[in-house]
């Protein structure tokens, strides 16, 4: 479910999971600081997106996983001093994720034998899309690399029917 981008799965796992309000804090430990309402107020959806997160949050949170499960804050020169690293999730968990998300067979469900996630090497990948479609982005890392690419209109107006494998994932 979760390399198909078959949400429903997600949010009912979130809602086992403690709800709006354990993802919210977890979001908020990796930097994304753009969420800044009650919980409720994104509800569930937050699970899939309904929270306006920056493209260097929402990479920055990838990273995490990609360094299984500790987050640093982003640094724009390497001469920069790295704050100390704060452990966010379990290295178990983070690394079934990217088993998951790096699982070209596990997309063909829903994307088909030929989509641009397709590469020729191991990288667990995904995609997000908003459901105006004003949105979509996708990210992907292994353990030395992450890349976020955010595909959209600068005035926030929708895109017509573009979504983050179309949009994003070209580009990526």
């Amino acid at each position: 479910a979760l390399a198909c981008s078959l949400n429903l799965a997600a949010v009912r796992l979130l809602q086992e999971c403690g709800g709006p309000a354990a993802l919210q804090r977890l979001l908020q430990a990796c930097g994304i600081h753009t969420l800044t309402k009650p919980a409720n107020h994104y509800g569930l959806g937050l699970t899939i997106g309904s929270g306006e997160v920056t493209l260097l949050g929402l990479t920055s949170a990838y990273a995490s996983l990609a360094r299984m499960g500790t987050w640093l804050p982003p640094r724009a020169l390497l001469s920069t001093p790295a704050q100390p690293p704060v452990r966010i999730a379990d290295p178990v968990s983070t690394w079934l994720l990217a088993d998951i998300l790096s699982d070209t067979a596990a997309r063909v469900r829903t994307f088909g034998t030929g989509h641009t996630l397709r590469l020729p090497f191991q990288l667990a990948v995904k995609t997000g899309t908003s459901s105006d479609y004003r949105d979509n982005w996708t990210i992907g890392y292994n353990a030395r690399y992450t890349v976020g690419v955010w595909a959209g209109n600068f005035d926030g107006s929708p895109m017509r029917g573009v979504s983050g494998i179309t949009g994003a994932g070209p580009i990526f």
